[in-house]
């Protein structure tokens, strides 16, 4: 059902659409299933000497129940399993995407954690949020404190942003595939706005998914279209691109004050070392002075 074909060399199981069963668009990803059909993938894959499994990985969330089976089995194959996000892994998506051996993401992929929302109780949604803070924790490196404030902000992050933080290993280039229907390089923010709109307007399109979490999660209405969506990811990715220009603006001041003050530095090194010659020739003058005088003065006496 999930497997796209056991006899490739590198067998890949499709992670296309919600996650779990949703009200408005029904059954998604069923997580049960989706870990007996890995397992059953890794024992063929085994048996026939494959050495890489690959998940691949463009949804929403759903789910949390869901996504921990399928976590969970991705962790406990012998065959190797890597994770790819091919567009977004947003939600519990993105903690999935976590569990794999190598985690590539494409270069216009993104990724976003929040925290989990609904459940019964305050304390059982506590024990979620901690328990999912430990799995993006383990897997990435990110300390405790730092996935914690991630997921409070709700945090959508580029594949660059993803890499940076630990919780992507590699990033494939959109430029190395299908190359001759490739179009030219982008020239102005526009072009770049145009190019990232038709990728992920086609992903949205062949999943036809709701992404109505996705839109409350950007402050935009129930009616927004992909556009919307992609305008607001294209903001957050302008805040985060200047926010960036303004760290290295103030790197480089900070670098030309250390500069500047080592410069100070040296220069009152030189002056404190010509004082200090100064002084004891001085002192130097001042003694043959004194010898001189008390020569004079036995010489006259």
């Amino acid at each position: 059902m999930y497997v796209v074909n056991y006899n490739a060399d590198v067998p890949i199981m499709l992670l296309d659409k919600h996650i779990g069963y949703d009200e408005e668009e029904g059954p998604g990803i069923d997580g049960a299933l989706f870990s007996r059909e890995l397992l059953e993938l890794d024992a063929y894959c085994v048996d026939q000497g494959k050495k890489v499994i690959e998940v691949w990985i463009n949804s929403p969330g759903g789910i949390v129940a869901d996504g921990y089976a399928i976590y969970n089995s991705i962790l406990a194959t012998k065959t190797k399993v890597d994770t790819r996000c091919v567009g977004m892994a947003c939600s519990i998506a993105a903690v999935i995407f976590q569990a794999g051996r190598q985690r590539l993401i494409n270069d216009y992929g993104f990724l976003m954690y929040h925290n989990p929302f609904g459940g019964d109780t305050d304390d059982g949604l506590e024990a979620m949020k901690e328990s999912i803070i430990k799995m993006i924790s383990t897997r990435s490196g990110m300390s405790i404190d730092d996935v914690t404030k991630m997921m409070k902000a709700t945090t959508f992050l580029t594949a660059d942003e993803a890499l940076a933080k630990g919780l992507a290993d590699v990033i494939i280039p959109s430029d190395s595939v299908n190359v001759k229907r490739k179009t030219p390089s982008p020239t102005n923010v526009k072009q770049h706005w145009r190019e990232f709109s038709t990728i992920v307007n086609s992903i949205l399109n062949k999943s036809n998914m709701n992404l109505l979490k996705v839109t409350n999660k950007l402050g935009l209405n129930d009616a927004a279209s992909e556009d919307n969506i992609v305008t607001a990811i294209t903001e957050i990715q302008n805040k985060a691109d200047k926010a960036e220009k303004d760290k290295k603006d103030l790197q480089d001041k900070l670098d030309k004050m250390e500069k500047d003050l080592k410069a100070k530095k040296d220069e009152y090194d030189t002056m404190k070392g010509d004082y200090e010659k100064c002084k004891n020739d001085l002192e130097e003058m001042d003694k043959k002075n004194k010898e001189k005088e008390a020569a004079d003065k036995k010489e006259k006496a």
